[in-house]
């Protein structure tokens, strides 16, 4: 029970109503506003229906479009809104990709009105990584659920860190918001438990994920980056560094802590 709660917002069909409700939210000030106003019209002005009509008309158009320009703000800027969101797009994902069953009020499969019920899915939203977790457990959409990692990719808008099948369910992990996840090189940290720390919250494994591809170009920073896992590997054990480019390592041999641990001759490299 506690490993389901663990994984947040079960996806339901009632999330198709998100937007709606938010955009009410946003609009009900507004609403009470020109209740108020049309109240005040009314019982200072009886029966002028035509100022009535255009001071109404007015603070409606007005109140649209600055509640359209609002929730478009608040969906890129607010929490609540973002969260909520992200939970309607995974919701309409799963639709329009026909990931439920259909069943009629007595629980059997119907071919009239259907009754929507998705399996088990699940997104946790956290500050700077969101997790989706999908149910496996041989049905239907098994096969399906276990490669749809780069969908998902594109649709939030996020950085793919991984996967992990526990066998009931595969949970898709996702970095966000990588400007404001940024850390600085001596905050760059490793810990056996979680591995080195590349921004907040996240985290390269170097025990069960010990291979890591570096790739950017001429002045991206690569060097730095190196540096700074270097820095915090050797905080935790013994690192060997092999530089057959010859370019931004070999000085490192001079110091006591890679005394006899850097290699860049390649016929040294092979011997190893």
């Amino acid at each position: 029970m506690k490993r389901l709660f663990s994984k947040g917002h079960r996806v339901r069909n009632k999330d198709k109503f998100i937007p709606y409700w938010l955009a009410t939210i946003v609009a009900l000030p507004f609403l009470l506003l020109i209740g108020a106003v049309g109240f005040v019209i009314f019982v200072s002005l009886p029966n002028q229906w035509i100022i009535f009509g255009i001071v109404i008309f007015v603070l409606v158009l007005i109140s649209a479009i600055v509640v359209y320009r609002l929730y478009l703000i608040l969906l890129s800027k607010n929490k609540f809104f973002i969260h909520r969101y992200r939970e309607f797009l995974l919701w309409r994902f799963l639709f329009q990709n026909g990931f439920y069953f259909t069943k009629d009020s007595k629980g059997k499969p119907t071919n009239g009105k259907p009754r929507i019920n998705f399996p088990k899915v699940y997104l946790k939203q956290e500050k700077y990584t969101i997790s989706a977790s999908f149910q496996l457990e041989g049905i239907k959409f098994q096969e399906r659920f276990l490669s749809i990692g780069g969908q998902l990719e594109t649709m939030f808008s996020a950085d793919m860190m991984g996967s992990v099948d526990d066998k009931a369910f595969i949970t898709y992990n996702y970095a966000i918001d990588s400007i404001r996840g940024r850390i600085s090189t001596k905050d760059v940290t490793a810990t056996i438990a979680e591995g080195v720390k590349l921004s907040e919250g996240v985290y390269w494994d170097f025990v069960h994920d010990p291979h890591l591809l570096i790739a950017g170009g001429t002045g991206g920073g690569k060097t730095v980056f190196l540096r700074s896992l270097l820095v915090a590997l050797l905080r935790l054990g013994r690192v060997e560094i092999l530089d057959p480019k010859q370019a931004d390592f070999v000085s490192l041999k001079d110091l006591n802590v890679l005394k006899g641990r850097v290699t860049w001759e390649t016929e040294e490299m092979l011997n190893d």
